[in-house]
């Protein structure tokens, strides 16, 4: 359990919300993201660097996820 009474733990979140359906959020910050990238790369010349190959790992997943799950309370409480 946390020990902040305002932030959840993932499995806390999940385990009271098990049926919530984030498709529709999801979606529209997908789409925030892809318009994002398209108006930058119509304005500048792109291309990744070397550098950035990232391999997938537990850590990552895991930050992905709470990310995802964060925008997710964001979108469900501005919708309200």
């Amino acid at each position: 359990m946390s020990s902040n009474k305002e932030t959840k733990t993932i499995m806390e979140f999940l385990s009271e919300n098990p049926n919530v359906d984030v498709s529709k959020a999801w979606e529209r910050c997908w789409g925030i993201q892809t318009n994002i990238i398209e108006r930058v790369r119509e304005r500048f010349e792109v291309a990744k660097h070397p550098s950035c190959r990232v391999e997938i790992t537990l850590p990552l997943v895991s930050t992905l996820i709470t990310a995802y799950l964060r925008v997710h309370l964001m979108l469900t409480l501005v919708n309200r």
